[in-house]
Formats: C-alpha cells, structure tokens, sequence
C-alpha cells in the first residue's frame, strides 16, 4: 500500500515525511499552500534535526496545492493551521483522496470531514516539533503519535500507525480518539495561551511557579471535561503531560507565540472555544481555559507581540 500523502510540510508534516520515508524508502509527497516552499523542498528535499544530534535528509515529491490536479494519492495525512484546514481538505478531496487523516492544534475539522465525505479520523501527537526553514525541521523531546476515529476502533488507523512505527515513530492506533483530543487541546491551550501571554519560551511553565499554577489550572479543568462526558480517562495525568511537554520543549517558541511575533492570526479560536463549550455542555467552568482566551485574543487584536512594521 501506498504511503500517504502530506498536505501541509511544516513542523509536524516534516516530522511525517521523515518517518514515512525510513518506513517505505520512498519520497514523500508534499502538497504544500506556497509555491516557493515546493519549489524549494523539490530542489534540496527536507532536514529533520533529531534528539542527540541525528539529522537526516529526506527526497521530497513536492507540489503547490494551486496546481494539483487529478488523482495524486488516494490517503493523506493533512498538517496545516486550523484556520487553514476548509482549504487543506478541498485540496484533498480535489487530488482523490479517499482516507485522511487531520493534525491540527485544537478540536475541529469532524463536521467538515463528514461534510466532505471523509470519515473523520485524526492523528494527535505529541511530538514537539519546530519549523526552522522551507526545508529545515527540528525535533526536541520524546512524543507519540496517537491515531484513530471518534467512531471506534479503525482498521485504516491502525495500519497507518504500523507504517508510521516501522520508520521509527512511537505510534499507536486507539479506539476513541476524542479524550486524546481534548488532552492535546489542553496542552496547547496552557502552553500556548500562557507563552504568549509571557512573551516566553516553553520552559518558562515549568522555571515560573505562577506560569505552572495556570497551566496546572488549565489541566485540571480538561480532566474534569473529559470526566463530565463519559469518554474514559486518558492512560495519563493531562496536567502532569502539560508540564512533561513544557519540560522537553524548553527552549521552544510556541507555535500561537510565532504567529503573534510574526503578525498573524492565531489558533486560539480553534484550541479554546470548543473547550470551553464542552465546559458549558457538560455544565462545568472552565473559568482559567475562558481566560487565557480572552487575554491571547486582546493580544492578537492589538498586535502586542508584532515585530514587524507592516502589519497584516
């Protein structure tokens, strides 16, 4: 069987594309938002930085999503923003895929799958991933990949997760995918809200005890969530993962911390509002989650983190 396509070569989908290569030896296609980024991956491939030194360097089959057409893979895993997923899936549906599988920060993308015809299976991982270049991805920390369906037990999950396990990830296929989901939520949701409120890297949740008392907060509330709905527990402590993650990241700029540096818009809609709506569905509050939320979005709306002049 084929490997999957990657829709979106940033941080994680470099991280896929090295993995899927040392599973089949075959280059990984990339379908990627920017020309420029194709171009460059299709003349020098991808980098990958790994713990304790390792680097290697990956063939890639790279093609701007603008001009792909026809039938190019028939699975494909899709790793881009949130914000950018309505576009990522068309472009999966328009090159013939038939199975995908949605990496993204925060809990959407179920209604649109199942709008679109795809059953809705995701990956969550929690991998710690950087994004250094075009071409350049670097790897800090240990991480799993997590894959399923909110719909049970998924065969296509599972042979994807063996894929992924023969080119070296720790991946594993579970049944419902959704309390790993709200889990890697409330990961990013500390993590994120709280760097970009500090202007900080990832350590500062661990070296700061008040960034630790929020983050800890934040955890709590997403156990309580997952508790409310009946979904099971998750194999771990979701606070005790928040601070395992800040850990190994230490030296990491979150993801939501560059958008904001870089001027752009964030993920905070996508990582927040559906916790806190399963807070208020589930007749919780998630007063800390609500709050970080409202403080990363009066940043983002007053562009206090931009360093650049021009502001889009």
């Amino acid at each position: 069987m084929n490997p999957p396509c990657i829709i979106g070569c940033g941080a994680m989908g470099g991280l896929l594309a090295l993995q899927l290569y040392k599973a089949t030896a075959t280059p990984p296609i990339c379908i990627t938002r920017r020309g420029e980024q194709a171009g460059y991956l299709q003349a020098n491939g991808l980098t990958v930085s790994l713990p304790q030194g390792r680097v290697f360097h990956v063939p890639v089959r790279a093609y701007p999503a603008e001009e792909v057409a026809g039938t190019l893979c028939r699975r494909a895993v899709v790793s881009v923003k949130a914000y950018d997923l309505p576009k990522a899936l068309d472009v999966a549906k328009e090159t013939g895929v038939d199975d995908a599988w949605v990496l993204v920060n925060g809990l959407v993308g179920e209604d649109l799958m199942r709008d679109l015809g795809f059953k809705p299976r995701f990956i969550v991982s929690t991998y710690g991933a950087t994004r250094v270049s075009d071409t350049e991805v670097e790897v800090r920390g240990s991480g799993v990949h997590l894959i399923g369906s909110p719909e049970g037990l998924d065969g296509e999950s599972c042979r994807l997760s063996l894929t992924l396990s023969r080119g070296g990830a720790d991946a594993y296929c579970v049944g419902n995918i959704t309390p790993w989901r709200i889990e890697k939520a409330a990961v990013n949701a500390a993590i994120n809200g709280i760097t970009s409120i500090l202007d900080s890297e990832n350590g500062i949740i661990t070296s700061n005890p008040y960034a630790r008392s929020l983050a800890e907060r934040v955890g709590s509330e997403a156990e309580r969530i997952i508790q409310a709905l009946k979904l099971g527990n998750v194999a771990r402590s979701i606070v005790e993962e928040i601070l395992r993650v800040a850990e190994e990241t230490a030296g990491n700029v979150s993801s939501m911390l560059q958008d904001l540096r870089s001027c752009r818009g964030t993920e905070a809609d996508s990582i927040y509002k559906p916790l806190i709506e399963l807070a208020r569905q589930s007749g919780l509050k998630a007063g800390t989650i609500e709050t970080l939320y409202i403080t990363v979005k009066a940043i983002e709306w007053g562009g206090h983190r931009c360093r650049r002049s021009a502001r889009r």
